[in-house]
């Protein structure tokens, strides 16, 4: 029996862009959809850079807010593929997304307890 999910994770702004008051353009109305913000939706049709007909709403197994700690998506999604993993059925966590998206972020986290590099310079 295949069991297959699709989550996505808006990640947090990193340093760089919390430093130039950049703000998410995404939104997350309920558990399984984002969409682009309205305002950024009329910026981007204005400059000419999408078409009003765009898709701009997408639906998936689950969405995760950028508030939404790594403890809380490994309770939600990664434990019980984990711990079925033990008593032998397979299972793959599989992170896709382009450079710089958060896939990094959202399996490792950020190591409190040694000194941040900052890659975002």
């Amino acid at each position: 029996m295949e069991n297959i999910q699709v989550a996505l994770r808006l990640r947090p702004l990193n340093k760089r862009e919390a430093s130039r008051n950049e703000e998410t353009v995404w939104k997350i109305p309920n558990s399984a959809t984002v969409c682009l913000e309205s305002a950024a939706l009329k910026e981007l049709v204005a400059a000419k850079k999408i078409s009003s007909s765009t898709k701009n709403v997408f639906n998936f197994d689950y969405c995760f807010n950028p508030t939404h700690d790594n403890l809380h998506l490994y309770n939600s999604m990664v434990k019980r593929i984990a711990l079925s993993s033990l008593n032998g059925i397979n299972g793959t966590i599989f992170m896709y997304g382009q450079t710089g998206s958060g896939k990094t972020y959202t399996m490792m986290g950020y190591n409190k307890h040694e000194e941040q590099k900052d890659y975002d310079t």
